[in-house]
C-alpha cells in the first residue's frame, strides 16, 4: 500500500483513484486484520482525505483498528480538525525524572 501513497505523493493528478482504492479496502473493516485497517487510515490520512472520515470513524467504533499504528485523534490532527495536544514531557530526561518522584508522601515512605 505504501507504494499507491508514493505514486500518489509523485503524480498527485491519481489523488482521487487512490483514494478511492484505500476507501473500497477499509470498508471491508469487519473482515480486515487490524493492522490492515490501521495502514490503510495511516494512508487515507496522509492524503488528506477527510471525505472518508466518517468510515474511518465507523472501523475505530468497530475496536478494528490497530491503535498503535494510528489512533482517532491522529486522524483528527492530519485533517485539521482539531489541535495536537501538548506533550507531558518535553524530553525522554523529564519522563524518567517524573518516574522516579513519589506520587505523595505515603509512598516515599516504607510502611512498617
Amino acid at each position: 500500500m505504501i507504494g499507491l501513497y508514493k505514486i500518489c505523493k509523485k503524480y498527485p493528478e491519481y489523488r482521487d483513484e487512490v483514494v478511492a482504492f484505500f476507501t473500497k479496502q477499509l470498508e471491508n473493516y469487519a473482515q480486515n486484520d487490524p493492522e490492515i485497517n490501521g495502514d490503510l487510515i495511516a494512508n487515507l490520512s496522509e492524503l488528506k482525505a477527510i471525505e472518508t472520515l466518517p468510515l474511518i470513524k465507523t472501523a475505530f467504533d468497530s475496536k478494528n483498528v490497530d491503535g498503535f499504528l494510528i489512533s482517532l485523534e491522529d486522524v483528527e490532527v492530519s485533517f485539521g480538525l482539531r489541535e495536537r495536544p501538548e506533550p507531558l514531557f518535553s524530553d525522554l530526561n523529564s519522563f524518567f525524572q517524573a518516574l522516579s518522584q513519589p506520587k505523595d508522601q505515603e509512598e516515599a515512605t516504607p510502611s512498617s
